[in-house]
């Protein structure tokens, strides 16, 4: 389940009506999960500044979160590939100006439903072994 917070300084008026669905869709494909499984918080018209002679320019932060066994050195180089494309050609913001971080989140650190990821991981496993024992 990848999280994505993405603050940038682009107004909401000034993106695609469809980003919302266009971004989660590109995000999904990347982790290759459907697109129920990704969330995105999105904070346009940030006040972000650039230090330098090119401060006031189009710029993005992306926070990216999903679980440890997902996130590694191999595959976080092809998810922030395509998730900047996605970003260049969404809201025209050069490559150089994007910047993601990759958060490695534990089972037992996340929950949904009122339960922890472990807790919902362990009592699949348990109804697996149980129909294969059937």
């Amino acid at each position: 389940m990848p999280l994505v917070t993405l603050v940038t300084n682009v107004p909401k008026e000034d993106m695609p009506e469809d980003f919302d669905d266009q971004f989660i869709s590109a995000v999904a494909t990347a982790f290759n999960k459907p697109e129920r499984a990704v969330v995105l918080e999105l904070v346009a018209g940030a006040h972000i500044v650039r230090g330098g002679a090119d401060k006031h320019v189009r710029g993005a932060h992306l926070m990216v979160a999903a679980g440890v066994v997902v996130l590694n050195a191999e595959h976080n180089r092809g998810y922030a590939n395509k998730i900047t494309e996605a970003v260049q050609r969404l809201l025209k913001i050069d490559k150089d100006h994007i910047l993601i971080t990759f958060h490695g989140l534990e089972a037992a650190n996340v929950a949904a439903k009122g339960e922890t990821f472990q807790h919902i991981l362990y009592a699949h496993k348990l109804e697996q072994s149980k129909m294969e024992q059937e």
